[in-house]
């Protein structure tokens, strides 16, 4: 989440509320980000994130810094028992949507991401992480191949591919109308529709068209910024 002080939070007097798995499974990334353990000194691990819990809390969950002399880490609880204790200030967790193509990561932190995004190493070579297996795209052959993590890995950084998100055509002309840039691939040619602002609208640039067959057969794609 943007602008979030993790500083501030590590202090114990600022309380993280979820109300959705999605949110824990985000929030508790970042926490493995800003080397954040649970307050019994395990690993976070995301997507076991106290998921039965969620059947319990039914309005969610939320996340505490026990700083104290007993403890030192990340706990959680239901909203009412903070809710009972108003020495806390409550921030309810939002998503950020906007991807940092430009941030470099450690392959500990590319294994939190989920399984099959793209990423490349500083070298070049093209990496995922598919059926719990590190694979690695091999230029000769045109396939990915299954990988060991050795020292020069653990030493790599990676930034996230950059992919065009694939949506349904309503979804793409949505898209167009707020300025987005959207592309269609059908039969192995791919045609890119950049938006041209007219009186405050978005148009098609004179010239483009959009065929019956791009629109019932196509593939959509928004273009990411």
């Amino acid at each position: 989440m943007k602008n979030f002080n993790w500083n501030e939070f590590k202090k114990g007097e600022i309380v993280v509320y979820c109300d959705t798995k999605e949110k824990a499974i985000n929030f508790l990334s970042e926490c493995n980000l800003n080397n954040i353990k649970w307050a019994d000194g395990e690993r976070i691990i995301p997507t076991q994130c106290f998921i039965d819990d969620f059947e319990e809390y039914k309005n969610g969950i939320c996340y505490r810094f026990v700083n104290d002399f007993y403890s030192y880490g990340l706990a959680h609880d239901e909203i009412d028992y903070y809710k009972n204790h108003d020495c806390y200030k409550t921030i309810e967790w939002e998503i950020e949507n906007k991807i940092d193509y430009d941030r470099e990561y450690n392959i500990l932190e590319i294994m939190q991401f989920p399984e099959g995004i793209e990423f490349v190493d500083n070298m070049g070579c093209k990496v995922k992480f598919e059926n719990s297996y590190m694979k690695v795209w091999s230029n000769a052959t045109l396939n990915w191949g299954k990988c060991k993590i050795t020292k020069n890995w653990l030493g790599s950084k990676f930034k996230m591919i950059k992919k065009d998100k694939k949506v349904e055509f309503i979804e793409a002309i949505k898209a167009f109308t707020k300025g987005k840039t959207i592309k269609v691939q059908y039969k192995n040619i791919i045609e890119i529709y950049e938006p041209e602002e007219f009186n405050g609208e978005y148009i098609l640039t004179d010239g483009d068209t959009l065929s019956p067959e791009n629109i019932l057969h196509g593939e959509w794609y928004i273009k990411e910024d």
